[in-house]
């Protein structure tokens, strides 16, 4: 994924409005279209703004499946509810901002427990610890990290490897190179290998300048 880091506070703060707004409009609406080109908007912003505010990693917003009614309904309407609120974190500026959404986000994921778990719940909510990890002190983000893992682990357990990629770019934003490791050959063994976001997402810039992961991108 390439980064983009010379654009000005003006330019960063338009096109994450861009991008937030087509994102909100998948949740409330359910269109993947909107994701899509709100994906676009964000390969572009990636580097960061120039203020320095943190990366947020949102959450790709959620479809409940058709003819689901009673408590799986609500369940999916509380996914919808977090992915709202971290579309909105993802348009604030100010920590405190972006912290109130996110711990709404938060809140909302977890009443979505108490009815139905599903990979795209836990790949949620595990987004949204990340995300809340990101936007804490530094000495304040070890259980944040760790609830993140536990999702991602969480949600292996019901949908057999779809993590996997997803607990490698997890551990390398963390800085655990071993297990970075030993997810990116169980991804690459499972086929959840993503060799494009490998070479270029910033999730593994902690990786770069390992000898062992610069002979597995060219294995």
């Amino acid at each position: 994924m390439s980064t983009t880091t010379s654009l000005s506070a003006k330019n960063w703060k338009k096109l994450l409005n861009s991008s937030v707004n087509d994102v909100t409009g998948v949740v409330k609406n359910g269109a993947s279209s909107a994701w899509i080109n709100a994906q676009n908007v964000v390969e572009k912003i990636r580097g960061g703004p120039p203020e320095g505010m943190p990366f947020l990693p949102v959450p790709p917003p959620s479809t409940a499946p058709e003819n689901c009614a009673g408590p799986e309904a609500e369940m999916w309407e509380k996914i919808r509810q977090g992915d709202l609120r971290m579309a909105q974190a993802g348009n604030a500026i100010g920590l405190r901002k972006r912290n109130r959404f996110i711990d709404d986000a938060l809140n909302c994921y977890t009443k979505a427990q108490g009815h139905k778990t599903n990979e795209t719940l836990y790949l949620n909510w595990g987004l949204a610890f990340l995300a809340k990890a990101l936007h804490v002190p530094e000495k304040k983000r070890d259980p944040f990290f760790n609830a993140a893992v536990d999702k991602f682990l969480a949600g292996n357990v019901i949908s057999p490897h779809y993590f996997d990629f997803s607990l490698a770019s997890l551990y390398a934003i963390i800085g655990l190179t071993s297990e970075c490791r030993k997810w990116l050959e169980i991804a690459r063994e499972s086929n959840r290998l993503d060799v494009e976001s490998l070479r270029h997402a910033p999730d593994f810039d902690n990786m770069r300048q390992q000898p062992w992961f610069n002979n597995f991108l060219k294995d």
